[in-house]
């Protein structure tokens, strides 16, 4: 029983990963094919802003598939020197147009109060991705009003980033499985969230809901003090 439960598992993930894939496929084929039909150059302007979402949520859950498929999670990764205040500026900026495209507020608040807090020991690669999962699973999920992304360092160094939405929320019975690798009772089948605690961890971090009601999310994300 134990085994066909595992198998079952297995396929549920399977079939949440095909139709993850297959969401922004579907999507960039109706806009390649409206720009096809179209015989005015200024229709491509709205339409570059959903073909770049769509290209780029496909490219982020293939990634997340390799990181787990690889065992990326469980080998020891190289860490730099990293400015954690500009990654994460970049990657609000190249998520600026998603909010924009939903009339979503995206809003970054910077609480760094000298240049070394900016600072952090970590790998470029991980961080990016699994802060980028964070903030766009919270526009993902927001249909109206605010996106806030908040960086600040704790009284002990430690690196914390909050991102908080306006979204629907996330059912009570049910928070304590969003960090699963396999969630058979969820809708969402994503691996965002277990890609990006994973990454956390490996970084001597944690990621952590910090509260959901219909009023929207709290999501932390924290890393110990800068080693640099």
């Amino acid at each position: 029983m134990t085994c066909d439960n595992s198998q079952d598992q297995e396929i549920q993930a399977l079939n949440r990963r095909i139709r993850e894939f297959t969401t922004p496929l579907v999507a960039l084929h109706q806009l390649l094919n409206l720009i096809q039909q179209s015989s005015d150059p200024k229709d491509l302007g709205k339409w570059i802003t959903p073909i770049k979402t769509n290209n780029r949520r496909l490219l982020e859950s293939m990634g997340n598939v390799l990181f787990c498929s690889s065992g990326e999670n469980l080998i020891p990764i190289p860490m730099t020197s990293i400015n954690l205040e500009k990654l994460i500026e970049d990657i609000c900026s190249e998520l600026i147009p998603d909010a924009k495209s939903k009339s979503l507020n995206l809003i970054l608040d910077i609480r760094t109060s000298t240049d070394k807090d900016k600072w952090v020991s970590g790998n470029y690669k991980y961080l990016n991705q699994a802060i980028r999962n964070l903030i766009d699973n919270a526009i993902k999920f927001t249909q109206a009003g605010t996106v806030t992304i908040t960086f600040s360092v704790s009284t002990n160094g430690e690196r914390i980033i909050t991102i908080s939405d306006t979204g629907c929320g996330i059912k009570a019975e049910i928070q304590n499985q969003i960090f699963d690798r396999y969630r058979p009772h969820l809708s969402s089948g994503g691996l965002g969230l277990y890609v990006a605690r994973a990454i956390a961890q490996q970084h001597g971090g944690s990621i952590n809901l910090l509260e959901s009601s219909k009023e929207g999310s709290t999501f932390e994300f924290k890393l110990p003090s800068s080693k640099v």
